[in-house]
């Protein structure tokens, strides 16, 4: 596992109500769980999803200088590095269409919206994070701009 350069061995998170030993005996029965593995994420939608919406947050800055340009910093609150692949109808300034965010670390994104907007809707796939085979985690956020 290498674990003294950065590897860990399977990790298997068990979503329960409480650290209270009933609690976690019954989400286990419930099959309420997720795996990490080599930077990857691994369960079923509505576990994956819980998982994705208190770690990845989208944060708006607002428009810079340039009009059509609104910043949205992502958030990583996790562990997990995340691959992001933008999928939605506005351009990406200033990086690709796919992005990583490191464990624990944000990136601000430039968001090419053509003229200033209240809300923007970003839609992404997380590569690395899977609901099924060959089947990668969806996520939108809901941006509101100042």
């Amino acid at each position: 596992f290498e674990i003294d350069k950065g590897g860990h061995r399977p990790t298997t998170f068990v979503l329960s109500n409480s650290r209270n030993e009933n609690d976690i005996k019954e989400a286990l029965f419930q099959a309420k769980t997720v795996v990490w593995f080599k930077d990857i994420l691994l369960g079923k939608q509505e576990h994956i999803q819980a998982v994705l919406k208190e770690n990845l947050v989208a944060k708006a800055i607002g428009y810079g200088t340039k009009n059509s340009i609104a910043e949205v910093m992502l958030i990583n609150k996790s562990a997990l590095p995340m691959i992001l692949s933008y999928k939605g109808k506005y351009s990406i300034y200033r990086n690709s269409r796919t992005v990583r965010i490191p464990a624990y670390e944000s990136i601000t994104l430039g968001v090419k919206t053509v003229e200033r907007v209240q809300r923007v809707v970003l839609d992404f796939t997380i590569v690395n994070v899977l609901t099924g085979p060959q089947r990668p985690a969806k996520m939108t956020f809901n941006v509101v701009l100042q």
